[in-house]
């Protein structure tokens, strides 16, 4: 967004908090595009509705992966537990989502990489809602785009 972390955090700038809140709503509607771009129902992911969906165990969200994780470096950490269909790693790089072929290979990998260090930080792991995707073909290591 063409804006400096220096303009964002210093103290005497009249519009920090503006400029952070743009970043933010940048951020989450280039994740949102991106991951219906490849076949993601949002609505699976609404947390606001009253019954959780049920949940797939070929399915993981993989949460808090550090800043310029590629898809290659989410494959490299799931692909050993089993047969993966799909890796999707958005531009902003604030999620992952690991589809397996096989859901008793996924819950292996999920005991497996829950809580495991990526580079500098903890990743954390949550089971994808059933249906979560409407394009059912498999998509590999869908690049993040700029």
């Amino acid at each position: 967004m063409n804006v400096s972390k220096a303009d964002i955090l210093n103290p005497e700038s009249e519009n920090a908090a503006v400029k952070l809140a743009l970043a933010e709503t940048h951020v989450i509607q280039e994740t949102k595009t991106f991951l219906e771009q490849h076949g993601v129902d949002l609505s699976s992911l609404d947390s606001s509705g009253q019954r959780r969906p049920p949940r797939s165990d070929r399915i993981i969200l993989v949460k808090n992966i550090p800043y310029g994780t590629s898809a290659t470096d989410i494959r490299a950490l799931f692909e050993p537990h089993g047969e993966l269909r799909r890796v999707l790693v958005p531009p902003a790089g604030t999620l992952a989502v690991v589809e397996f072929v096989h859901p008793d290979e996924g819950r292996k990998a999920f005991r497996a990489v829950a809580y495991r260090r990526l580079g500098n930080s903890i990743i954390y792991l949550e089971k994808g809602p059933e249906g979560m995707f409407i394009i059912d073909e498999p998509i590999t290591d869908a690049p993040a785009s700029s």
